[in-house]
């Protein structure tokens, strides 16, 4: 369950959508704090900027003005829920490396960010979070809808699979009605004729093994009352793993993507790290969840924000 929930903001259009979706989470999860963080990289540029090179008269301090902004953003399309604490900051200096300081000093269990496509900006910031947070990194795309009814999952059957499977399971009973859907790539190199089969008998090898593999990984977590699918996706190359899980995922009607970070099986079997980034980059449409172990990422942020800042 998430307890505090850190929302990064950044005064375009997207906030909109984004605080829509804060909302559709916090009556799901009924949330304690939720933080709507702010990282101004200069506060001083700032100021001439939105004061219009000083010809306007500074009534208020930079950060007072656009926290003000934010809270009637907020006000404006967060549904107010009495047991929330509501939170709104402005801090200045490095986007990711305050945004990450900051979600360590909240002490956060879920980070929310929005991802740009059609505004500017291109998706960096949330893949170096994703890859970067010690926490649960939830991107949503600057379209998508405050819905979830069909979740899926790409696996590998790693033990991080398995926290994605088991969170989906989790959003699944607390919505009811929402199915699962897990997607495991599997490498299809162009040498299978070496290994004495065709293609229809390597297919079906292939597949096989995949049943196999999945009924296993369902049998080890309990998901009564859910529906449960699976697909197998055969990738022709390595590097275009993440196009096609998303590619299939919109084609069985998935309207949220939940994966573990990390993990892998053997050479023929795959879920990477950069599988992960590619489906932040590529996505433009599924809200994705990046599962994560607590504290697996801890050591590597702690020796990053600690870098002279």
């Amino acid at each position: 369950m998430f307890k505090r929930i850190m929302v990064g903001l950044d005064r375009t259009a997207v906030d909109i959508n984004l605080i829509h979706y804060t909302s559709f989470i916090c009556a799901l999860y009924k949330p304690a704090d939720i933080y709507f963080i702010h990282i101004e990289k200069d506060l001083e540029e700032s100021t001439t900027a939105l004061l219009g090179g000083g010809n306007v008269k500074k009534i208020h301090a930079i950060d007072e003005l656009i926290k003000n902004e934010l809270n009637q953003k907020v006000e404006n399309y967060f549904k107010p829920n009495k047991n929330v604490q509501i939170h709104v900051e402005v801090h200045e200096g490095s986007l990711l490396r305050e945004f990450l300081h900051w979600s360590k000093i909240k002490q956060v269990d879920l980070i929310l960010m929005g991802n740009k496509h059609t505004q500017r900006g291109s998706g960096i910031l949330p893949k170096q979070v994703a890859r970067k947070a010690d926490t649960n990194v939830l991107i949503i795309p600057e379209a998508a809808c405050p819905e979830i009814t069909k979740i899926a999952i790409p696996v590998d059957f790693s033990n991080h699979s398995i926290m994605g499977y088991k969170r989906s399971i989790e959003i699944a009973n607390i919505i009811g009605g929402t199915s699962l859907t897990l997607l495991h790539a599997f490498w299809e190199p162009g040498w299978y004729y070496k290994m004495g089969y065709n293609y229809a008998q390597y297919r079906a090898s292939v597949e096989n093994k995949a049943k196999e593999n999945i009924e296993a990984f369902f049998k080890k977590i309990n998901a009564k009352n859910i529906e449960l699918t699976s697909k197998i996706v055969l990738v022709p190359d390595n590097s275009g793993s993440a196009e096609q899980l998303l590619k299939e995922a919109e084609r069985n009607g998935a309207d949220f993507l939940v994966i573990g970070s990390r993990g892998k099986t053997s050479a023929a079997t795959f879920l990477l790290g950069s599988t992960t980034e590619k489906l932040i980059e590529q996505n433009k449409n599924l809200p994705l969840m990046v599962e994560k172990e607590p504290g697996e990422n801890i050591t590597l942020l702690d020796v990053f924000l600690n870098r002279k800042r």
